[in-house]
Order: structure tokens, then C-alpha cells, then sequence
């Protein structure tokens, strides 16, 4: 299987180096073999591999040619001819224009992903309405933000979801999950319409489980004797699966993604790390993960 050449677009104006003038009917080579040329008001866009160094030659007469080399995949180019009516036309020896960043493009990702988790193990030691809510399909809204480097992507995520359990009348128990992922991505296909693309992940689980009293109002005697909990579980989990992203042009440069992705997490190693205030505690208790997680997201490439 063969994957399409994506494509994008050069864009600029030409003007008068004098009089900062727009100059239209200039005559734009590409590459020694094709032709543009420059609307009224100076403008031209031109059709290009977003991988290809390309090479544009600028003539009018009057003016001195001018030659520019363009290496990236980004472009709002202001391009000066100088001479006059009355100067011979010369030649200028090329000038190579390397666009800030130019390989590289940016990807700010919204993400949902969803997977089951149960602390069953923990119903000794914990009370049961405690793991019953703590335990069940766990759905996090993500923030990834990551550059990509041709096929090649690395991203940064954080996620989170809280959750309030309003139907004890004598503890208010809060159960909140945050997760942060380091993803790397490689798209074996990639075309004009969709990539598919291997991604495999490194993620902390942090969630935090709370229990005060319901009335949040209690004596100190009885604050004493029952406490508050406040447990923390840290666990490491490794990902590995696809992604699939369709591509949605919204500008010149700038892509929308929407697509999914889903795959497989495994932990990477066997018991969580379990945190209360300042006390590291021991336990070899673990939390069980349905191993296969889903995930859906819109992300946009700029």
C-alpha cells in the first residue's frame, strides 16, 4: 500500500522595492518547468508537495529577476523586485527562505477516553460504597498538545474527571481522577483525506478519594476520633494501539482532525502507590483495568 503525498499551498505578493506598490501580471517560475503569475493586487498562490523544497523565479519587465528557494510546509511570503522601467533586467543569484519552524507543525487535541477500572481488592480495607463508586467505566476529558515533525508526532496530555457521590446522606465522598501521558505517534499512512498512525503512550493515574462528613460541620471529638479519608493512588500504565484521523482543511496551512483511537494498557507494575498526607502507605492490594480503552477526539494541526 502506498500512502498519498499531502499537499499545500505557497502564498504571497509581490510589490515595487521602491514604492512598497503591488505589481500584478509578474511572471512566478516553479521549478524551471511550470508558470503562475500575480493577481492585481500583487497576490499568487501556487501548488506544492508539503515535503518539496521549491524553487521560484520572479520577472517582469523593468525589473531585476529575482530567485527564491523555499524549503517548509508554511508561507506568506513578501516578495521585492527593484529596477525601473528604464534599468536593464539582470540577474539575481538565488536566495534560499527557510520558514521559521517549517518541518514542524503544531497539534492541540480534546480528547475523551474511556476504560474500565475496578479497586474491588481494596473492600477490606476501604467500605464498599467507597470501591462501588470508585470502581466502573472511568471517562476522562484530555488536553494534548504536541508538535509534529512529518509523519513523526510526540504530545503531552492531561486529563481529569471528578466525580461527587450525592446519594450517602452521611459521608460526602468525592472521587477525582487526573491523568498525564507522554504519546508518540508514527503515520504509516498519510494522505490528503485521513492518516492511520501507531501510538504508543506512557500515562499516570492519580486518582484521589475523599470522605468527610456530610453536614461538614462536626465537633472536634468526633473529627478526632473518625478522621477524615484521604487517600491518593498513583499508578504507571503503558498504551499501545492506533490512531485514525480524518483531515478537514480549515485555512491555507491549518488542518482539523477528527478521529479516534483505541488500543491496549497494561500496568507497569502490580501495585498502585498509595499516598495519605505526608505517609507513604504499603499495601499489596492492586487495582484491576479492563486492558482495552476507547478514545475520540477533534484536534486541530497548525
Amino acid at each position: 500500500m502506498y500512502a498519498m503525498s499531502q499537499s499545500t499551498t505557497i502564498t504571497g505578493v509581490v510589490l515595487d522595492s521602491a514604492t512598497n506598490k503591488p505589481l500584478k501580471n509578474v511572471t512566478i517560475g516553479i521549478n524551471g518547468k511550470g508558470f503562475s503569475f500575480t493577481d492585481a493586487g500583487g497576490n499568487f498562490i501556487i501548488n506544492r508537495d508539503i515535503n518539496d523544497t521549491i524553487k521560484l523565479s520572479f520577472s517582469l519587465i523593468g525589473y531585476k529577476e529575482r530567485y527564491l528557494i523555499v524549503v517548509g510546509n508554511r508561507s506568506n511570503l513578501q516578495v521585492k523586485l527593484s529596477g525601473s522601467k528604464h534599468t536593464a533586467v539582470t540577474k539575481e543569484e538565488p536566495e534560499t527562505i527557510k520558514l521559521l519552524f517549517a518541518p514542524f507543525r503544531m497539534r492541540l487535541s480534546l480528547d475523551v477516553n474511556i476504560y474500565g477500572a475496578s479497586f474491588n481488592q481494596f473492600n477490606s480495607l476501604l467500605e464498599t460504597y467507597n470501591t462501588d463508586f470508585m470502581s466502573g467505566t472511568q471517562t476522562l476529558a484530555v488536553i494534548e498538545i504536541g508538535a509534529e515533525y512529518k509523519r513523526y508526532y510526540l504530545g503531552l496530555s492531561i486529563g481529569a474527571n471528578w466525580r461527587k457521590d450525592s446519594l450517602n446522606r452521611e459521608k460526602d465522598v468525592q472521587f477525582n481522577t487526573t491523568q498525564y501521558g507522554l504519546a508518540f505517534e508514527y503515520k504509516f499512512i498519510d494522505n490528503k483525506i485521513f492518516f492511520v498512525a501507531p501510538r504508543v503512550a506512557v500515562k499516570l493515574l492519580h486518582y484521589r478519594l475523599i470522605n468527610s462528613d456530610a453536614t461538614h460541620t462536626i465537633d472536634l471529638e468526633t473529627y478526632l476520633k473518625d478522621k477524615e479519608l484521604d487517600l491518593r493512588f498513583n499508578q504507571f500504565v503503558g498504551y499501545a494501539g492506533f490512531n485514525i484521523g480524518f483531515k478537514i482543511p480549515v485555512a491555507a496551512n491549518d488542518l482539523l482532525y477528527l478521529g479516534a483511537y483505541g488500543g491496549y494498557q497494561i500496568k507497569l507494575y502490580k501495585t498502585p502507590m498509595i499516598y495519605s498526607m505526608d505517609n507513604y502507605l504499603r499495601s499489596d492490594k492492586e487495582i484491576n483495568f479492563e486492558n482495552y480503552i476507547l478514545g475520540m477526539y477533534m484536534a486541530v494541526s497548525f
